[in-house]
């Protein structure tokens, strides 16, 4: 292969570049459509029966990932409604709080998910961000470290420890989960 076709500025690129865009276009259209026909089907499975178990924490889920926090909020209390032990509903409603900035309620609600499965890790690092938010450092690092325990590959736990340890004047430990999280991000293969 010659020097022109891998630069950046070789018209080879530049076409090869445009057809992996319109490829990543065309799968996130399919996706979307999706999402929307999942979206009518729940809508009409709660309109025929109001009681229809998971059904509004599925919407919860497509609003949080649409960046639709205070619909996935209202979606995960209707799902508590029905099911006010499901450990997983106050995941999403405190998943969504911290998107929201809305530290405290954050907090409830992921104290509430642990205490209903205590083995899962995304409460505990959303509770150590929250805790790091709310100027707490030692709670942050007992959430976080318990998260570790659970997902020792969990590359924004250890990040987000780091932070904490760093706040707390701990460099040498902050230094040694900068370099986890890093070493975690490059296994990934996903870029900083």
């Amino acid at each position: 292969m010659d020097k022109e076709s891998t630069t950046t500025e070789s018209p080879m690129y530049r076409t090869e570049l445009l057809r992996h865009k319109l490829g990543l276009t065309e799968e996130l259209e399919r996706l979307a459509m999706r999402a929307a026909q999942t979206q009518a089907e729940l809508t009409a499975a709660i309109a025929r029966d109001p009681n229809t178990p998971r059904a509004n924490f599925l919407l919860g889920q497509l609003a949080l990932f649409r960046g639709n926090f205070d619909q996935a909020v209202q979606f995960s209390t209707r799902e508590l409604a029905l099911n006010p032990t499901d450990a997983m509903a106050f995941y999403q409603m405190g998943d969504a709080y911290t998107r929201l900035s809305k530290w405290d309620e954050a907090v409830h609600a992921l104290q509430r998910s642990l205490w209903l499965n205590p083995y899962f890790s995304g409460p505990y690092i959303l509770l150590g961000r929250a805790y790091l938010k709310l100027a707490q450092p030692a709670a942050a690092e007992s959430m976080l470290r318990r998260g570790i325990d659970y997902d020792p590959n969990n590359r924004t736990a250890h990040y987000l420890l780091a932070q904490v340890l760093q706040q707390m004047g701990r460099s040498d430990e902050a230094a040694r989960e900068f370099a986890r999280a890093k070493q975690l991000q490059q296994q990934s293969g996903r870029p900083d």
